[in-house]
Parts: structure tokens; C-alpha cells; sequence
């Protein structure tokens, strides 16, 4: 595990943390907040849905929160229980330690987070990174997973080398001169590059 935080200042943690509890307040439907001990750190998880309805566990993106997914919250919560889990060594309110990607760390955790958020099986909908996670899940507990729904998921090619230079130099760009222009830069291949607009808070 990296023992290096995801936040480089206090600052910054609480930013982070502000806008996250801000993001919650506007979603349209009641949400429910827990924390649940795993071996590898607290798990934060947001809910809503009927306690009773079936359970969808939703699992973000990269240097994301289950904040981002407010959308999918939203749209689906009046038919499912809705699980949004703040992933491990993100910002948002879980652990802020990281996991190996060279293993099944991740899959671990979530399985361990499961357990303790009682669901035994669910479908899944995971986006990118979100997604890697699911497949890591279904080569280490398949049948934890009834059914699994992937939004631009990592895992399934290989990231080209040219695809990593750019997102790459437009990060760095973006971290060295930041503005609205670099900051453009370093979203076009997730958002402009694909034809729509960002929410300009998810930016």
C-alpha cells in the first residue's frame, strides 16, 4: 500500500470535502451516509433506494468520490438500493491510503466492504476505474455479481502508449499552468473529445 495520502495539503482535503458534502445536498433523492471498516482502511458509502428494492453497488472513476456518480444515484434509486462507495485511496471520505494495481488489492476491499454493508450479491455498475474494479471482483468472487454494467471501463484493452502521452502531458500541463485553457486540455479526451459538456462542477 502506498502510505503517501491522495490530499497534498489540509487545504486541499478540505476543499475536497466541502464540495463533496455540497454535491450530496443537491441530489434529488434522500441519501443515507456510512462508514464500514475493511483490512485496508474505512469505506465510505453513500445510500438511498428502498431497503427492500434490489441492490446496485455503483463504483467511480479514478481520482474521483461516489459524488460523481450522482446521476446514476439519482436515475436509479427509485426502483434500487443503491450502494456508492467512496473508493479506497480516492478523494472523497474513505481510507486515503492506495492499493496495489498489480494484484487483486482492490477486489479484496470491495469484497470486504460488501460483507460489511451485508450484500451478498448485487448488480454492479462500475465507470473506468470503477469498472477494472468489477473485473477484478468477478475473477475473485463471480458470484457475488448477478450482473454487471460498465460506463467507458478500464480493464478490458490495453491503454495505448499514445493515449498515455497525451493524457499524460495535458495533466501535467494543467498541475504546471492552471487555467481554464489547460484545464481543457486535461478533460478533452473525457468529455469535449467525445462531443458534451462537462457539469462545470464535476470540473
Amino acid at each position: 500500500m502506498s502510505k503517501t495520502s491522495v490530499f497534498k495539503s489540509e487545504q486541499g482535503r478540505t476543499a475536497i470535502i466541502e464540495w463533496y458534502d455540497a454535491q450530496v445536498q443537491k441530489l434529488p433523492v434522500q441519501v443515507e451516509s456510512k462508514t464500514v471498516g475493511t483490512s485496508a482502511g474505512q469505506t465510505h458509502v453513500l445510500m438511498a433506494g428502498s431497503q427492500d428494492a434490489q441492490p446496485v453497488v455503483v463504483l467511480h472513476g479514478n481520482n474521483m468520490n461516489a459524488t460523481t456518480m450522482g446521476d446514476v444515484i439519482s436515475a436509479l434509486a427509485d426502483t434500487y438500493r443503491i450502494y456508492a462507495l467512496d473508493i479506497i485511496g480516492m478523494p472523497g471520505k474513505s481510507a486515503e491510503i492506495r492499493l496495489p494495481h498489480t494484484d487483486r488489492s482492490y477486489a479484496q476491499w470491495l469484497l470486504e466492504a460488501l460483507d460489511r454493508l451485508d450484500v451478498q450479491q448485487a448488480v454492479f455498475l462500475g465507470f473506468s476505474f470503477g469498472g477494472w474494479i468489477i473485473l477484478n471482483l468477478a475473477a475473485l468472487a463471480p458470484a457475488r455479481i448477478t450482473k454487471a454494467v460498465f460506463l467507458d471501463s478500464g480493464g478490458f484493452t490495453q491503454f495505448t502508449m499514445k493515449s498515455k502521452v497525451k493524457g499524460g502531458l495535458a495533466a501535467m500541463l494543467y498541475m504546471w499552468f492552471p487555467g481554464k485553457r489547460t484545464l481543457k486540455l486535461a478533460v478533452d479526451d473525457i468529455f469535449y473529445g467525445r462531443g458534451c459538456e462537462p457539469d462545470p462542477d464535476l470540473v
